[in-house]
């Protein structure tokens, strides 16, 4: 985690169930918390997932947190799986596509 120096966070997160391991182990199972959050309120799991892809939360060269080891092991697309199931989950419950959301979790300028 020293590589992780950087990560400075004041936010409030909505928490994993792991208790006694350090907050940024928990950065990418966070981003999977927020499929089953989204069939209770689609908005605050958007607002979760949107947070853990800002700036504050990446190692300076882009890449976002992994899921466990150090940050040179390769790790799934956590974020961006996590994003489109919430994105899936919120058109089903409202009936409305929101491609705002989901477009930057993919796509960077």
């Amino acid at each position: 985690m020293s590589e992780w120096f950087h990560l400075n966070n004041g936010d409030v997160l909505s928490p994993c169930p792991t208790p006694g391991v350090p907050l940024v182990r928990l950065l990418g199972p966070l981003a999977f918390h927020c499929i089953p959050l989204a069939r209770i309120d689609p908005d605050f799991a958007k607002d979760q997932l949107v947070l853990l892809g800002r700036e504050w939360y990446m190692h300076p060269n882009g890449q976002l947190r992994p899921t466990s080891g150090p940050s040179a092991t390769a790790t799934p697309p956590v974020h961006a799986r996590a994003a489109l199931h919430v994105f899936e989950i919120d058109r089903d419950h409202t009936g409305r596509a929101d491609y705002g959301f989901l477009e930057p979790r993919f796509f960077t300028s």
